[in-house]
């Protein structure tokens, strides 16, 4: 079997108290992780200039894992980037402020990244 694919088995009750078991073939696919803070931050600002209105952009911060994760998505493309070094926050919040003005201006998108 390829990876990728997952085998679940899920029992339904009935009325009559009776199990009833299903196979369920569903398909998953990982969202892997840029590397590099450059290749990530160029993606999506790219992802963003494609189709302004379906990007999301969320940020994550976990306190016990001490991790701060950045994902940018369409919905057909998603690309995440997870740091847990400090000096990769203000890069972070800088990419993020980039793309919050962008997202409210009301000015050309290709003219705004250009001047960056």
């Amino acid at each position: 079997m390829p990876p990728g694919f997952c085998f679940k088995q899920l029992y339904f009750a009935t009325p009559l108290k009776y199990l009833i078991k299903y196979d369920i073939i569903s398909v998953y696919y990982t969202m892997p992780y840029y590397q590099t803070w450059e290749e990530f931050a160029r993606a999506a600002e790219k992802l963003y200039l494609t189709d302004p209105m379906k990007v999301r952009v969320v940020l994550k911060y976990r306190h016990c894992d001490g991790n701060l994760c950045m994902k940018v998505t369409d919905d057909a493309v998603c690309l995440q980037y997870k740091t847990d070094q400090a000096q990769d926050v203000k890069k972070i919040e800088k990419l993020h402020g980039k793309l919050m003005r962008l997202m409210v201006s009301k000015e050309s998108h290709s003219l705004a990244m250009e001047t960056d």
